[in-house]
């Protein structure tokens, strides 16, 4: 096989997987299917840059309790005050832990960088799916 049909055979199978995830799961399961692939790609992300563990578990942890925060956005509506909070605890947990004072705002940087990117736009699955016609904005946007 080259890589067309590869490519197609994959399509034909993950398609109609992908439709059924989108449009029959119900809430709380399409919330842990999409914050299991956000946190895999998180942690490759993570992987990319650091070569100790501590750090990515930590960014891992932040960017599942944001998942978290869009999931229940109303019982939860500071999340202005949630995403500095993060920050804000990255930070206090880089100038504790750090190794070399050169390197914690880096590692900071891509620590905050990791949550904010993928939790934090791909998150916003969880929030399109609950609107009106948001499971076909979501089949929409996979299209593309």
């Amino acid at each position: 096989m080259n890589l067309k049909e590869n490519r197609l055979a994959v399509a034909i199978v993950l398609v109609p997987i992908l439709y059924l995830l989108v449009r029959m799961l119900p809430p709380f399961l399409f919330f842990l299917s999409v914050a299991a692939v956000i946190l895999r790609v998180q942690y490759e992300f993570y992987r990319l840059f650091y070569q100790n563990r501590q750090p990515v578990w930590v960014g891992l942890g932040f960017g599942f309790l944001l998942l978290l925060f869009y999931y229940m956005e109303n019982l939860f509506p500071f999340f202005p005050l949630a995403c500095i909070s993060i920050l804000a605890a990255i930070f206090i947990f880089h100038l504790l832990y750090f190794q070399d004072i050169k390197t914690t705002l880096v590692d900071s940087a891509v620590l905050f960088l990791g949550i904010i990117y993928l939790p934090g736009f791909l998150g916003h699955l969880v929030l399109i799916r609950n609107v009106a016609e948001g499971t076909s904005f979501i089949l929409l946007l996979l299209w593309i």
